[in-house]
C-alpha cells in the first residue's frame, strides 16, 4: 500500500473552483480597464493570487508587473504584497530559495512599514498581519528543505505577531504548520496537540473546510498509531463536513485514506468501496498523481483477494501513468508487485522479466525496501522453477538486506532519539524565548497603550481648557449683548429727554414770543413816561 495522503494546510484554503472561476474573470474584467494606479496594483496581485496553486509561471508575470508598477508609484504597501505574491509563486513552483528571497524582501518592506504606521492602529495591524505571513512563508521553506527547527522558530514569531492582532485564522495556521513541523522530525504526541489547538480555534471559528482538515491531519495520527477506532471516527467527521461544503478534493483525499485504512484492518471490500469512489472524482478532477496511487492500491487490494486479473488491469494502468508522469519511485513499486502477482499465476517467464527490472531500478533509486521485495520474490520464483542454488542466493539476499534495513531503522530510532532530545532541549529554550518575546511584546503594547492614553488625556485637557474658554467667551459675548442692549435703551431715552428738552425749549421760546408780541416796548415806555412829565 502506498503513502497517505495528508491533509496539510500551508499557506491558504483557497475557495471552491466555480466561485474561484467568477471572481477571477471578474479580475481579469477589472485589469483590463484599469488605469496606472493603486487599484491595478491591488488587481494584479489579486489575481496573481488566485492563480498562484493552478498557474503559478502566469501568477509570476502578473506579481512581477505589480512590483514594477508598484515602485513607479511609491506604492510602499504594493510593494510588500508583491514581494509576498513573488514569493509564493517560487515556493509553488518548488523554487524554495527565490522564494525565500521574495519573502525576506516582503519581510523588510513590512518591517519598515510598521514603523510609520503606529499612530493609526488599523494600518499597522495590517501591515503586522502582512508580516507575520511572511514570517509564516519562510517558515514555510524551511519545513520543505527539512530544517524544521528554524522553522517553527519562524512559525513562533509568526503566532506571536497574529495573536497581537487578534486574526485567529493566522493563529491556528501557524500552530497546524507547527504540528506539521513536529511530525516529520517524529513527534507525534507534540504534533496532535498542535493540530488540536488548531481544530479548536476553526471550530470556534465555524470554519468548516479548516475543520474537516485539521481533522484529517490528526486521522492520519491516530492511524499511524493503529488507533484505528479513532482515526475512522476524525476520518468521518472531515469526509462529512467536505461532501457538505461540495470539496471535491478533500472528499477524495478522505475517501483515499479511508480505503488505506479498511487495508490495515483487514476489509478489503471496504477498501474497495472507498477506492472507486475516490478514484471517480480523481478522473473528474484530473488529478494523475492520485489516479496512479488509487490504481495501485486497488490492484493490490484485488492481489489480497486473490482476484488476479482484476489486480493485474489495475496494476498496468497505475504503472502507465507513473512512468508518463516519471514516477520512478511508484513505477518500480508496481513492477515489484506485477513480477509477484506472474508468480501467483503461473507466468514465471513473465514475473522474471519484470523482477529484474524492479532489482534494476530499486538499485539505481537506492530503495532497499523494494530491493527486499524483489529478492523474497526471486526466491519463489526460482524455487517454482526447481533452480535451487538461485533461490539460496537470492534468500541470503533478501536476510541480508531484511537485516541492513532492520539496522538502519535502529540506528534511526536511535539519532532520532538523539536529535528529539536536543530538538526538544532546543525547543524549551524557543519557549523561554517566546515567553520573554510575548513578554517584550506586552510591554511595548502597554507603552503604546501608555502613550495613547497620555495623548488622550492631553487631548481631553485640551477640549476641557477649550470648552471652558469657549464658555467664558459665551459669557463675556451675552454681557457685551446685555451692554449694548442697554447703551441703545440709554440712547433712546436720551432721545427722548433731548426731545422732551427741545419741546419745552420750544414751547418757552413760542410763549415768549406771544408775551413780547402783547407788551410794549421799552421804548413805548420810556416815551409815555416823557409825555407825562
Amino acid at each position: 500500500m502506498r503513502a497517505l495522503i495528508p491533509a496539510l494546510l500551508f499557506l491558504f484554503i483557497t475557495p471552491g473552483a466555480r466561485a474561484k472561476n467568477v471572481y477571477t474573470d471578474s479580475l481579469h474584467k477589472a485589469l483590463l480597464l484599469a488605469v496606472d494606479d493603486t487599484n491595478k496594483v491591488n488587481a494584479l496581485n489579486d489575481l496573481a493570487q488566485e492563480l498562484g496553486t493552478t498557474d503559478p509561471d502566469t501568477a509570476l508575470l502578473l506579481s512581477q508587473r505589480a512590483l514594477e508598477l508598484s515602485g513607479r508609484l511609491n506604492f510602499t504597501t504594493g510593494t510588500g504584497i508583491s514581494w509576498y505574491q513573488l514569493g509564493l509563486c517560487h515556493y509553488y513552483k518548488s523554487e524554495l530559495d527565490k522564494a525565500e528571497e521574495c519573502f525576506n524582501k516582503s519581510l523588510d518592506t513590512w518591517e519598515q512599514l510598521t514603523l510609520t504606521k503606529r499612530e493609526r492602529e488599523k494600518d499597522f495591524n495590517f501591515c503586522l498581519g502582512f508580516k507575520a505571513k511572511a514570517l509564516g512563508s519562510i517558515g514555510n521553506v524551511y519545513s520543505a528543505r527539512g530544517k524544521y527547527e528554524k522553522a517553527i522558530s519562524f512559525f513562533s514569531r509568526a503566532l506571536l505577531l497574529e495573536e497581537r492582532t487578534g486574526n485567529k485564522k493566522g493563529v491556528a495556521r501557524n500552530l497546524g504548520n507547527m504540528g506539521i513541523a513536529y511530525k516529520r522530525t517524529g513527534n507525534a504526541p507534540r504534533a496532535l496537540d498542535f493540530y488540536l489547538k488548531a481544530l479548536r480555534i476553526h471550530e470556534d471559528l465555524g470554519n468548516k473546510s479548516g475543520i474537516a482538515t485539521w481533522l484529517g491531519n490528526i486521522a492520519i495520527i491516530y492511524m499511524e498509531q493503529e488507533d484505528f477506532d479513532k482515526a475512522t471516527a476524525y476520518y468521518q467527521r472531515a469526509l462529512k463536513i467536505d461532501e457538505e461544503l461540495k470539496n471535491k478534493r478533500g472528499v477524495m483525499r478522505h475517501l483515499t485514506n479511508l480505503g488505506s485504512l479498511s487495508q490495515y484492518r483487514h476489509d478489503p471490500q471496504g477498501a474497495l468501496n472507498y477506492y472507486f469512489r475516490a478514484l471517480g472524482i480523481a478522473e473528474e478532477l484530473k488529478v494523475r498523481d492520485i489516479i496512479a496511487l488509487l490504481l495501485g492500491n486497488i490492484g493490490e487490494t484485488y492481489y489480497t483477494m486473490a482476484r488476479y486479473e482484476e489486480a493485474e488491469e489495475h496494476y498496468r494502468k497505475a504503472l502507465l501513468l507513473d512512468k508518463e508522469m516519471g514516477n520512478l519511485d511508484y513505477t518500480t513499486a508496481i513492477t515489484a508487485d506485477m513480477g509477484a502477482l506472474f508468480i501467483k499465476t503461473g507466468r514465471l517467464r513473465e514475473a522474471k522479466l519484470f523482477l529484474e527490472r524492479a532489482l534494476a531500478m530499486s538499485d539505481s533509486l537506492g530503495t532497499k525496501e523494494y530491493s527486499r521485495q524483489a529478492e523474497r520474490s526471486y526466491t519463489t520464483l526460482d524455487s517454482s522453477l526447481g533452480d535451487y542454488k538461485e533461490a539460496l542466493r537470492h534468500f541470503k539476499n533478501y536476510i541480508s538486506i531484511s537485516d541492513s534495513i532492520s539496522n538502519e531503522e535502529n540506528i534511526k530510532k536511535l539519532t532520532r532519539s538523539g536529535l528529539q532530545y536536543d530538538f526538544d532541549k532546543k525547543t524549551a529554550a524557543d519557549s523561554v524565548k517566546v515567553a520573554e518575546e510575548k513578554k517584550v511584546v506586552a510591554a511595548e503594547l502597554r507603552s503604546e497603550q501608555n502613550q495613547r492614553y497620555s495623548l488622550y488625556g492631553g487631548l481631553a485637557l485640551v477640549l476641557l481648557f477649550a470648552g471652558t474658554m469657549y464658555n467664558r467667551f459665551r459669557v463675556t459675548q451675552k454681557q457685551k449683548a446685555v451692554i449694548e442692549e442697554q447703551k441703545v435703551v440709554v440712547e433712546e431715552q436720551k432721545k427722548i429727554v433731548e426731545e422732551k428738552n427741545k419741546d419745552i425749549l420750544d414751547s418757552i421760546y413760542y410763549a415768549r414770543r406771544i408775551q413780547r408780541a402783547l407788551l410794549p416796548g421799552e421804548r413805548y415806555f420810556e416815551k409815555s413816561l416823557r409825555e407825562k412829565k
